[in-house]
């Protein structure tokens, strides 16, 4: 069979099990290597994510480290080493920590959330993991092979080799866009296609709902990524690269991804979990639902990035359309934030979790994201005013309009990179219990989440101080810092961002730890099949749910809480 497999025509694991032979589990190794199931493979994702947020915080703190003195370089070999290095570090960030993470959270909740008995298109999940592994790996050993993207300096040249590995490099990246593309096809044809009956969109919990419209923007905008890739390497590859293979134009081709608005589609994931979390720990039905659902829509269309690469159009930030797109997201925002702060007010006190905390926690950095976001596009908001009138806040407006190109890039990409995946945990705790049928250790939660808490605060507030400090984007060479107004203030932020990613590691051990321990080997507490009082489907079934995950065909679904239904004689607010 191909990866368009049967649809199951009955939700009962006897049936799933004749008709999709692929979905039978075998153990160790060889079900990894072969299984259909889609909690497999999303465990394989959380697992391997967290560990490439190790690996790539490690890197950051190396870098970090290495800037903490801005006129030499002392930890690393050479400029080109420190080149290559802060570039994987933002690889890493986003495609081996925050989207592995939240992928594989969807890929294990999404088709329990909607009744299905599987994910859509299993045999390309399970592709998805492995080709997302294994191009990880490749990268990762291209750039210690002396690959990487690019060369920092103008009119850098390479040697034969390090072209090779250069080449090698943006292959593998490619390989794992690639992968990541596959996964996101595979959870949003499952929210389209594998609903139950009555489940309209209305009707899909929220976490299914963001991941519906963030893996839409991931569809539209990871191509576009792809195709810049592509266009890099014919070109390397030509006898002498005219333009897009040159070593100094390779990163900057990329980097709109790793900024503003683009991070937003990787983080609009967080609101989902949050939506779910907070109904359940207050015991309330959320108000306004369809409201939600359309900030999050927005937020999505806000988050489209594709547009803002800074290589082809350096005026970018400047123009209307990008700060527009960065003053609206605050307005969707606000109004998720109110809907929650309502179904908080109209509950009780809710019970102590780590998954509360985490993602009360992941909300307001997220707002923070979105602050900064408005505080980037403020100065070039109010250029037209200042037309008239050059004097008009100028004490205010001048050092925003300066901000354009410098540090405050790099902070802001901490503080929405890892409030995702600050996020994605908080969904791990929640959802722990259907994921190991265990539940995961509060205090572990709350001591990993909270050190990830403190490595978002140290590692985005001083790259973006510094910015108000003319710190470039990217600064590694010491001739970068020339235009630095106060280079002491800066070196103390700079070590400041790098105990931040140390205790970002921290955090992270603590949290796979708590997953290793007492979730994959059992040693925590067992869990109930509904051990929050849950209101959506994923809470009918058992802990870890069974092959085909319902014994039972789903009732038709009557709203987006269809668990509460018959205790609720309020009906949908």
């Amino acid at each position: 069979m191909t990866v368009t497999d049967t649809r199951p025509s009955a939700h009962t694991p006897a049936l799933v099990a004749e008709v999709e032979p692929s979905l039978a589990q075998y153990p160790g190794l060889a079900g990894w290597l072969s299984t259909g199931d889609h909690k497999t493979v999303g465990r394989l994702f959380v697992v391997l994510g967290l560990l490439g947020g190790i690996f790539s915080l490690v890197v950051g703190a190396l870098v970090g480290f290495e800037r903490a003195d801005v006129t030499g370089i002392d930890l690393l070999p050479d400029l080109e080493t420190l080149h290559q290095q802060a570039a994987m570090y933002r690889v890493g960030l986003v495609f081996l920590f925050a989207l592995p993470l939240i992928v594989g959270l969807a890929m294990y909740v999404v088709p329990l959330q909607v009744g299905s008995p599987s994910i859509a298109f299993p045999r390309l999940a399970l592709a998805s993991f492995w080709t997302w592994l294994v191009g990880g790996g490749i990268f990762i050993a291209s750039v210690f092979a002396d690959g990487g993207l690019g060369r920092p300096a103008s009119g850098a040249t390479m040697g034969g080799s390090e072209q090779e590995a250069v080449e090698l490099t943006l292959l593998a990246l490619g390989l794992v866009v690639i992968a990541a593309l596959a996964a996101t096809l595979c959870i949003v044809t499952t929210i389209v296609a594998l609903r139950p009956s009555g489940m309209g969109l209305t009707r899909v919990p929220l976490f299914s709902w963001s991941m519906l419209v963030s893996g839409g923007m991931w569809l539209l905008t990871l191509p576009v990524l792809v195709a810049n890739i592509a266009i890099i390497w014919v070109d390397l590859r030509g006898v002498t690269a005219l333009a897009y293979g040159q070593p100094a134009n390779i990163y900057a081709q990329l980097s709109w991804v790793f900024d503003q608005p683009q991070i937003f589609a990787f983080a609009l994931p967080v609101l989902g979990i949050v939506g779910d979390i907070i109904p359940v720990a207050f015991g309330q039905r959320q108000r306004l639902y369809g409201v939600l659902q359309f900030a999050i829509g927005a937020l999505g269309f806000l988050s489209f990035g594709a547009f803002a690469n800074r290589y082809f159009n350096p005026n970018v930030t400047d123009e209307v359309l990008f700060v527009v797109m960065g003053l609206l997201l605050l307005v969707p925002t606000l109004v998720f934030l109110g809907g929650m702060a309502d179904t908080a007010r109209r509950g009780g006190r809710p019970a102590f979790s780590s998954q509360l905390v985490l993602g009360a926690m992941a909300l307001l950095l997220f707002i923070g994201g979105v602050v900064v976001a408005v505080l980037r596009v403020l100065g070039p908001a109010v250029g037209v005013v200042r037309e008239a009138d050059k004097d008009w806040l100028s004490g205010f407006i001048d050092p925003l309009e300066d901000l354009q190109g410098t540090s405050i890039i790099s902070g802001h990409l901490h503080l929405v990179l890892l409030t995702a995946a600050l996020g994605a945990i908080a969904g791990l705790y929640h959802w722990g219990p259907k994921v190991w049928g265990r539940r995961p250790s509060a205090v572990a939660g709350i001591a990993g989440g909270m050190a990830l808490v403190g490595a978002i605060v140290l590692t985005s507030v001083p790259d973006i101080v510094s910015g108000f400090l003319d710190q470039p984007e990217l600064a590694l060479a010491p001739g970068d810092y020339a235009g630095v107004t106060e280079q002491s203030t800066v070196e103390a932020m700079n070590t400041l961002g790098a105990i931040g990613m140390v205790l970002g590691v921290v955090g992270l051990l603590l949290v796979l730890l708590d997953v290793l321990v007492g979730g994959a080997l059992g040693r925590g507490r067992e869990a109930g099949d509904d051990p929050w009082g849950g209101h959506t489907l994923e809470w009918a079934t058992s802990s870890p749910p069974p092959l085909g995950n319902f014994a039972a065909p789903v009732a038709p679904v009557t709203s987006e809480a269809p668990l509460i239904d018959p205790a609720d004689d309020g009906g949908a607010a």
